[in-house]
């Protein structure tokens, strides 16, 4: 079994939504009540998949990152959410740095020489406290990478997305489809394909 292409996701969606067949999802609202484009098909399964990543950290990678004299280290330019950050073998706890810098003036170097603290900063860039080194160091990076984006119909889902799962991602797009229309009919019909969604998920993690 291999990774779902953009084209067959187009396909279970339109299926999903008997869209394919013109036949409206609402009652006496006619034939085209349910058309939606290329694009729009593709907007929504790019969406599901996004979500089944926050909602599962499918994409969650481990890295080493190299870290200057004053504390810094470029982020992976994939790196949509920081999980944890390791020092020396030790989980380190997230700060903020204007936090620290009310807490004390020097706080990049005040608490001594055990790096205890990380702070997301300007850019790309992670921030360790306090610094503990006087020449470049290490430390680990557990990560939420952002998943690959679909855009031709040959391309495929995210191998990180597990392949009996991908099927899931239809329900998602059909949800974010049925927003487009207001009336509480697509509303309902909405939230039950966004219900179905959440329970396959969790029930293959239980």
């Amino acid at each position: 079994m291999a990774s779902l292409t953009l084209l067959q996701l187009k396909e279970q969606v339109r299926d999903l939504m008997r869209d394919n067949a013109n036949t409206s999802l609402i009652e006496g609202t006619g034939d085209d009540a349910n058309s939606y484009s290329d694009a729009q098909v593709k907007d929504a399964i790019n969406y599901a998949i996004r979500i089944f990543n926050e909602r599962t950290n499918a994409t969650f990678t481990e890295t080493s990152l190299t870290v200057d004299v004053n504390g810094l280290a470029s982020l992976p330019a994939d790196c949509i959410k920081i999980e944890d950050v390791l020092f020396a073998n030790k989980t380190l706890t997230e700060t903020l740095a204007s936090l620290e810098d009310m807490k004390d003036p020097e706080w990049e170097i005040a608490t001594g020489n055990t790096c205890k603290r990380w702070a997301r900063w300007s850019g790309n860039q992670l921030k360790l406290t306090p610094i503990a080194w006087t020449s470049s160091t290490v430390c680990s990076l557990g990560y939420i990478a952002s998943p690959t984006v679909l855009n031709q119909d040959t391309d495929t889902v995210d191998a990180r997305i597990p392949e009996y799962e991908q099927g899931y991602l239809k329900y998602a797009a059909a949800w974010y489809l049925l927003q487009m229309l207001n009336d509480q009919a697509n509303q309902d019909l909405a939230n039950r394909y966004m219900k179905a969604f959440n329970s396959m998920i969790s029930e293959t993690r239980s």
